[in-house]
């Protein structure tokens, strides 16, 4: 059976999205389908340029930063703060051709790259379609080929591990849900979170499963993770957020315990003031298999990520998560993963955790981890998937 997937994976060069793109691919590859991704873009383009297009918000930046060089220029007569910017940029459009370069090669694909107009041309490419996983039905960014709405009732349809990364929906978007999910023949989430709020309003009962990462063993991910690439002992940091406490609590932890602060910044694809000066060596041209390599031998890993967080485990390293920013609206599934391995005093999301002494006095994550929770969930998680894809089958003979 060829199976279609839509999530975030397209012009993506976020390590978690293209991880967990990878790992449903290579599951659904070892057991006996034939599965890719399906490139979709707003605008049709060649699948072998993923480049990023600018937001407004990302023009404005551009501005801002044009004007300053230009009064810096007048003031100094120096092009120092031009040339320091456009080394920036340049290292991040390093970082984004790496990661595509991970993406072409080692992540199936669709050779084309379909629009909202010319997506239903997929149907004659696939027997069956599946949504997921990562935030795929947030309900401020989502769109009709996320939710299938281009499959007729005819071609078998799920949802894999989709995140709603909420935990309200208004009326009206109960309403848009409850139209668009009703020709799905099963349904799953990531988070219960998300479960409670599709209940009332999903034909099918919804079920919570683990992300795609966790469906593959340490040996799987062994066979794509780079070398290792710090050769002395080291902190691994992957802030997303902007959180100066987090960056703080780990200078100070990496100086007290003599270790490397390993970064990866300006993560947003953007100069960030946070991310100035923050770390003993700044990694830019990183893919994702560099990035499994950067936790897998870091002592001990800082990050406000879910994916750095289920690596952190998988790996069996010792891990302290943040809140990205004081209005965090996602930092709920880092939690609830941590709450899943029993490391959840290793969530610092409080200013009582956000201190040295209390990190300083905690048990190494890999003393705590507990799989047995974990183990089940990922036995429910390959049920669903087998049940659903026998569903699938099932209905593709009877055509």
């Amino acid at each position: 059976m060829k199976i279609g997937i839509t999530t975030h994976y397209y012009k993506s060069n976020n390590y978690g999205g293209n991880l967990q793109a990878y790992a449903l691919c290579r599951w659904l590859k070892q057991n006996g389908h034939q599965a890719e991704q399906i490139c979709f873009s707003i605008e049709l383009q060649p699948i072998d340029t993923f480049c990023i297009k600018k937001s407004f918000k990302d023009k404005l930046h551009d501005i801002i930063i044009n004007f300053k060089v230009f009064v810096y220029n007048i003031l100094h007569g120096k092009n120092i703060y031009k040339l320091k910017y456009k080394k920036i940029y340049s290292n991040i459009n390093s970082r984004i051709e790496t990661v595509c370069k991970f993406n072409m090669n080692y992540i199936p694909h669709s050779k084309k790259v379909y629009s909202k107009k010319n997506i239903v041309e997929s149907l004659d490419c696939y027997d069956c379609f599946i949504t997921g996983s990562d935030l795929v039905w947030a309900p401020t960014f989502t769109s009709v080929i996320l939710l299938l709405a281009f499959v007729n009732k005819n071609i078998p349809k799920f949802s894999y591990a989709a995140s709603l990364g909420t935990e309200f929906l208004s009326q009206k978007e109960k309403n848009k849900f409850k139209n668009y999910l009703q020709s799905f023949q099963s349904i799953s989430v990531r988070e219960q979170s998300g479960a409670t709020l599709l209940k009332d309003i999903s034909p099918v009962p919804v079920e919570v499963v683990l992300d795609p990462t966790l469906l593959l063993k340490k040996e799987d991910w062994n066979e794509i993770c780079s070398h290792r690439l710090i050769n002395h002992k080291y902190i691994f940091c992957y802030f997303l957020g902007d959180n100066p406490k987090s960056r703080q609590l780990a200078k100070s932890y990496a100086a007290m315990h003599n270790l490397k602060l390993i970064t990866i910044p300006y993560l947003s694809n953007k100069y960030r003031e946070c991310d100035k000066n923050f770390g003993d060596e700044q990694l830019f041209s990183v893919s994702p298999a560099d990035f499994i390599s950067l936790i897998k031998y870091a002592d001990c890993v800082f990050t406000d990520s879910f994916h750095a967080c289920v690596f952190s485990y998988i790996y069996n390293r010792n891990v302290f998560a943040f809140l990205r920013n004081e209005n965090d609206k996602i930092g709920i599934r880092v939690k609830n993963f941590l709450d899943l391995v029993n490391i959840s005093s290793h969530y610092c999301d409080t200013p009582e955790k956000e201190n040295i002494y209390y990190i300083n006095n905690l048990k190494s994550a890999n003393e705590l981890y507990d799989s047995s929770k974990l183990e089940q969930l990922k036995n429910k998680s390959i049920e669903f998937l087998n049940k659903s894809l026998k569903k699938a089958e099932e209905k593709i003979k009877k055509q």
